[in-house]
């Protein structure tokens, strides 16, 4: 599988920010040697993937571009946030803390089978049941977090804010 790197042209067939030698270069400066290079394209596209799930600030420069970056983001000011014909260096850095945790053998996205547990517990004459919620068991990834933490849409609720 051939990687396609994002030249922050807005291309319609990337599927990563960064190279291989960059994700094989980052994860041996952190005593991580990757081996396979077929399975490090693999984990550089899941961690795509997951980035892709997330939401973040501005627009996307063309409609037909494959990734979420590059984008134009504008401060109040109406000065550009960051270059709008690159992909942001945070960017680069949370796709490759990602594809680490692939490689680690995290799944960064898990399928929850759904429902309700349903708990019956009876005390004496007192008996009780009552439902609770399944738990989502997403993995805590802050060091990608923090590297795209600037980039997202809002502060926790991850909701879009246009200012009009």
């Amino acid at each position: 599988m051939a990687l396609v790197v994002e030249d922050g042209t807005g291309l319609a067939d990337a599927t990563s920010f960064v190279s291989r030698a960059d994700y094989i270069a980052f994860a041996a400066a952190r005593g991580v040697t990757i081996a396979d290079e077929e399975a490090a394209d693999v984990e550089l596209v899941k961690a795509m993937d997951y980035l892709l799930t997330k939401c973040y600030r501005g627009d996307a420069l063309n409609g037909s571009q494959s990734l979420p970056f590059p984008r134009r983001v504008e401060n109040f000011d109406g000065t550009l946030a960051f270059p709008d014909d690159e992909v942001p260096a945070g960017m680069k850095r949370g796709q490759m803390f990602a594809a680490l945790a692939v490689h680690d053998g995290i799944n960064l996205s898990p399928v929850s089978a759904g429902g309700a547990a349903i708990k019956r517990e009876k005390i004496g004459p007192i008996e009780t049941e009552y439902e609770t919620a399944m738990t989502y068991d997403a993995p805590s990834l802050p060091a990608v977090r923090s590297a795209i933490a600037p980039y997202e849409c809002g502060q926790g609720a991850r909701l879009r804010t246009v200012r009009v």
